[in-house]
């Protein structure tokens, strides 16, 4: 069972990130995720990598 803080931790972490570094960590995840077996806990960890990465690449969009 994921520890109940990973979706926060790994939140704030991308807020550090550049915007170069969340762009690669959106298709690497993206990437990761269509490589593990469908349906599996570490496809789900890939994809909120992904989603986390473009919220905030949108989140920054909207502050410019």
């Amino acid at each position: 069972m994921r520890d109940s803080s990973w979706h926060s931790e790994i939140q704030a972490r991308y807020r550090g990130y550049t915007v170069a570094e969340l762009q690669y960590v959106r298709a690497d995840a993206k990437a990761a995720a269509q490589a593990v077996i469908s349906g599996s806990p570490r496809q789900n960890d890939y994809l909120d990598m992904a989603i986390y990465a473009s919220q905030e690449l949108k989140r920054r969009e909207n502050l410019t």
